[in-house]
């Protein structure tokens, strides 16, 4: 009779653990992010060739993301959800080149903010601000920073050599709950 409680006893036990940890398998990885897309973008700048980039980095994130997420472009600040100005004041205490805000509402992100800071963007290469302006994007999307690689392009120590790296890509898939299993990576 004891055989066979401890047997009973046994089975019932795995069986819990077996469904228990089943049922915590899946961890929710996302984080804030964009639940619409497109995502409309106004960029407010004179500056035809800090523009142009800017829509090259927002074109580099929708690329990487394979068109899971869109940026289209609005001449309405009131109706976007991504301002991109250009501040000849800081007023960053860190005394940044640019700058992202986010509102989070729920875990979606309802507006991005960047702020590049001209007197500042104006004296870095082009390669640099283009990098900037991809990790502030970066930032825009849900990403977090990733000091712990310095090629990433979300790693705030800026190079020329940055990218946007296939564990970035990864990171995004995670934070929007894309499967990411069937992208082909060229990184």
């Amino acid at each position: 009779m004891l055989k066979r409680f401890l047997i009973l006893f046994c089975l019932v036990i795995s069986f819990i653990f077996t469904f228990t940890n089943s049922s915590f398998a899946y961890i929710d990885q996302t984080g804030p992010h964009w639940e619409k897309s497109p995502i409309n973008v106004f960029i407010s700048s004179s500056n035809n060739q800090k523009s142009t980039q800017i829509k090259n980095a927002f074109q580099a994130w929708q690329n990487a993301s394979e068109n899971k997420i869109k940026f289209v472009y609005t001449n309405n600040e009131k109706t976007s959800d991504i301002i991109v100005k250009f501040n000849s004041t800081i007023n960053d205490s860190k005394n940044s080149v640019a700058r992202a805000d986010i509102t989070i509402k729920d875990k979606a992100i309802t507006k991005g903010e960047i702020t590049i800071f001209t007197n500042k963007i104006a004296n870095v290469n082009n390669k640099i601000a283009e990098n900037i302006f991809l990790h502030n994007i970066g930032l825009t999307i849900g990403l977090p920073l990733n000091e712990r690689k310095p090629s990433s392009i979300m790693c705030p120590n800026f190079t020329e050599s940055q990218r946007i790296l296939k564990k970035d890509v990864i990171k995004l898939y995670k934070i929007y709950g894309w499967s990411y299993y069937d992208r082909r990576f060229e990184h």
